[in-house]
């Protein structure tokens, strides 16, 4: 059975893992009825062509297929992963995520750097997995990641190489398991200057470090609301917002929901 047919072989969610050798690899024209897809660049590029636009994924990048969507996909020497999703599940992940959080269909989103090593590791143990509970839920959790990430913007990404500083930076803070730091700390701990820091950030992120910082805030304060009972005003102190009311704003931006809304949610995805 093709890749294709088995990500379709019954259960809410299949991951397959696409290795395209030196001999390169085409997954043809296809829909998923009743289905929508992740497809996520683990390693190298390839080329990704829906609905007859053609985008260029890279390492890091993103992007969903909706079910009415014709896509192909055609690489050589890269790695990429596909995440179907039956659409009950995919509405019920929406539901905790919140709309909002969603690129369009066709979109590509550029992950912070590193985060593809960490989307392979996760992903390893679930491939040829359908639809059982524990892989359900452990899926449901990777995409409610990828929407929760800082948003940013792969266009600009691609406009040049990242120095090695900045990349050490981000894997830093990604791998940190405490609060983020403040915006102001970042300098001094990089050896470089605001201004030249705050130009690196909106060039490769598309923003500046505290939006970026805050967004990996309300990122570890979902996942701690949707794995645990503590309460929201403790999850944002500790993930190192000093003011609740402004910590309310953002998580209800990027998620439409509250706090505790967006508990109730994600418990009911188990």
């Amino acid at each position: 059975m093709s890749l294709a047919g088995r990500m379709l072989a019954g259960g809410d969610c299949h991951v397959g893992i696409r290795r395209a050798g030196a001999a390169g690899f085409r997954m043809g024209w296809h829909r998923h009825r009743g289905f929508v897809e992740l497809v996520l660049g683990l390693r190298g590029r390839f080329t990704h062509r829906i609905r007859r636009t053609g985008l260029v994924q890279e390492e890091g990048m993103w992007t969903w297929v909706g079910e009415a969507d014709a896509h192909e996909l055609d690489g050589r020497g890269c790695v990429w992963a596909n995440i179907a999703l039956a659409l009950p599940l995919w509405r019920r992940i929406l539901a905790v995520a919140g709309r909002g959080a969603l690129p369009r269909a066709g979109g590509l989103r550029q992950a912070a750097p590193g985060r593809a090593a960490d989307w392979m590791q996760r992903m390893a143990p679930w491939e040829g997995c359908a639809g059982d509970t524990a892989t359900q839920c452990a899926v449901a959790a990777l995409v409610l990641d990828l929407l929760a990430g800082p948003p940013s913007r792969p266009q600009d990404a691609a406009a040049g190489a990242a120095p090695d500083w900045w990349l050490r930076l981000i894997r830093e803070l990604e791998a940190e398991r405490g609060a983020p730091p403040r915006a102001q700390a970042l300098p001094p701990r990089c050896g470089k200057s605001a201004a030249h820091l705050a130009r690196t950030f909106r060039k490769h992120l598309g923003g500046t470090p505290s939006a970026y910082l805050n967004g990996l805030r309300l990122e570890r304060a979902a996942r701690r609301l949707a794995a645990g009972e503590d309460p929201p005003a403790a999850i944002a102190y500790d993930c190192g917002f000093e003011s609740l009311g402004y910590f309310y704003t953002l998580f209800r931006r990027r998620f439409r929901c509250s706090p505790l809304e967006y508990r109730t949610r994600a418990h009911a995805l188990g």
